[in-house]
């Protein structure tokens, strides 16, 4: 049996907080995140629309079989979330945001994770963390919203940014130079999967920034795993974080899949 929590949480930079999370257990237990682009307006806004709309495809999807095609899929939700954002009169660049689609499958003891832009996954147990990542450099993530203006595709493209897929934060691969990367993991031998915007590798001090597979462990050390095992996990370490003046600069959530006792 899986369990489900997510936790969010506002940049110490940000005024108002462009990540949006959603999760569910059914048709599969699923996990959606998205995190606005800071630099384009009204992206809060954009980053709910894809997400609710990412959930409502998924599940029509999903009741027919345990997977998606991830570019289909991606082109399907930017299209319908432009429409929504038509209605309410929206810029199209206030979808600029990253997406991240996972669903649990119980047939295979996988989560299917489906990146349209950045985004980190980290596998745990009592003894490891393992973390899976996609970087862009510079820091430009592809957002699925360019697949809406040809003009703004070209001078993406021009900008020749390199996207590698890193495993265990030690080896980087390149992926396909689109806006979807998508892997397969499997949580055999592990207690969970713990999924994060980048908000993760925000979390500062005076004197630098906490490796990201070190603030994992420290998410993911769960005294108890009833109810909302991952929100109290999470407020406790913030709050302990800011006792030894370390913060979160950029929004923060998460999502984790966690296997049952």
């Amino acid at each position: 049996m899986i369990q489900l929590d997510t936790f969010l949480t506002i940049g110490k930079q940000h005024r108002v907080c462009e990540d949006y999370i959603l999760s569910g257990m059914t048709p599969m237990p699923y996990i959606i995140l998205s995190d606005g682009c800071s630099s384009a307006k009204k992206s809060d806004v954009g980053s709910r629309i894809l997400c609710h709309i990412a959930e409502k495809l998924l599940k029509e999807l999903l009741s027919y079989e345990p997977y998606i095609h991830g570019w289909d899929f991606g082109k399907a939700v930017i299209q319908r979330s432009r429409v929504i954002a038509d209605q309410f009169e929206l810029d199209p660049t206030s979808l600029d945001a990253t997406l991240i689609v996972c669903f649990y499958d119980n047939s295979t003891n996988t989560v299917q994770v489906h990146i349209f832009g950045d985004g980190h996954v980290f596998l745990f147990n009592d003894d490891h963390v393992f973390e899976y990542f996609v970087k862009f450099e510079p820091n430009a993530p592809n957002y699925l919203s360019y697949e809406l203006s040809s003009t703004r595709k070209q001078l993406y493209h021009n900008m020749q940014v390199k996207k590698s897929l890193f495993v265990k934060s030690n080896s980087g691969v390149d992926c396909q130079n689109e806006s979807w990367t998508n892997f397969p993991i499997s949580l055999l031998g592990f207690k969970g999967a713990l999924i994060c915007t980048d908000g993760i590798d925000s979390l500062l001090s005076v004197e630098g920034k906490v490796n990201t597979i070190d603030a994992a462990k420290v998410f993911t050390s769960f005294k108890t795993t009833g109810g909302e095992f991952l929100k109290r996990r999470s407020t406790a370490a913030l709050k302990n974080y800011k006792l030894q003046n370390i913060e979160n600069y950029d929004d923060l959530s998460m999502g984790c899949f966690l296997m049952g006792e």
